[in-house]
């Protein structure tokens, strides 16, 4: 009844910080100790990870383990592949589906414990910390930080400090020290080897973790959206500039053209006027030639017939 209390005065006090109902609730379950449970996490690129078994109700993606074991191996943890009405449908060993109620199975939830091999092949217990790195510890790079895809989910020695970054032992594709901001890894602090799981203080501070790194990448995720929003009505705004210049050119363009084939129409119509002219003023000089030409043929008969005394 005591630990109860414990629980549910811890609670309070996590509640009061976070303001988060579920983990209100979640710190009654666990005010007595848990199971461990040792599964590879693949959001820490497939580490090993300590997980403890909790009352919470399992969503889509939890591992439970169950006490049916006619259809389940006892103490293994099956994944949830989906809900259905509030229950849950997990597959069996021989990938069966079954479906569980809420009072039939517990929740594994995960820990801030992981476990590493040293270079003796010795497993030994380290906990996830949030915060900067100090030359001579060991890193584990996040799956989501910013670095090669090769470098994610990777441990590595820091080496260096340059300012709000550290320098690792890892290398990025071309051969440069791998350095990383404080949000691109979690610190790899050493926890003495113990056979009993994590206590109450553990797990809560462990979930005061993981909701406080939820509402960071919320945040971040937040800023993006924002960020692309903003992007997008640049984006827009200068193409809106941009068509309307473009439609103002086609415009000036558009008079231009119709002032060219106006002025080309003008000058086709003097030219056809001045050919006009050229033409009457031919047939003039023509006639003219051919009247002078007539009369100088006359006189010259009369000069002839003057010459011959033939006039009379």
């Amino acid at each position: 009844m005591m630990g109860r209390k414990l629980g549910v005065g811890m609670a309070s006090k996590v509640m009061a910080e976070v303001g988060n109902e579920f983990i209100a609730k979640e710190f009654g379950n666990m005010a007595k100790q848990k199971q461990i449970h040792v599964l590879a996490d693949e959001t820490l690129g497939g580490i090993k990870r300590e997980y403890v078994e909790t009352n919470r109700k399992a969503e889509v993606g939890d591992y439970i383990v169950t006490h049916f074991t006619e259809c389940f191996s006892e103490g293994k943890a099956y994944e949830v592949i989906f809900e259905n009405c509030g229950e849950i449908v997990v597959l069996d060993d021989e990938m069966e589906e079954h479906i569980l109620s809420e009072e039939n199975y517990r929740t594994l939830e995960p820990t801030d414990i992981v476990r590493l091999r040293d270079e003796n092949a010795v497993e030994q217990r380290f906990r996830l910390v949030d915060r900067k790195a100090e030359v001579g510890e060991r890193v584990l790079v996040k799956m989501d930080a910013d670095a090669d895809e090769h470098n994610l989910g990777k441990v590595y020695e820091v080496i260096g400090l340059d300012g709000e970054l550290v320098d690792t032992s890892g290398f990025y594709d071309d051969e440069s020290t791998l350095n990383l901001i404080q949000s691109d890894y979690y610190v790899l602090v050493p926890v003495e080897s113990e056979s009993s799981p994590q206590s109450t203080d553990d797990i809560i501070a462990n979930l005061v973790r993981r909701v406080a790194e939820l509402e960071r990448r919320d945040e971040e995720h937040r800023h993006v959206i924002e960020r692309m929003g903003l992007e997008v009505d640049a984006v827009e705004r200068s193409y809106g500039e941009l068509f309307s210049d473009v439609k103002r050119d086609i415009e000036t363009w558009t008079q231009e053209v119709e002032k060219v084939r106006r002025t080309a129409d003008t000058a086709e119509a003097n030219l056809e006027d001045l050919a006009t002219r050229q033409r009457d003023h031919l047939r003039r000089l023509r006639e003219m030639e051919r009247r002078a030409s007539k009369k100088i043929t006359l006189d010259a008969e009369v000069l002839a017939k003057l010459i011959g005394g033939d006039v009379e």
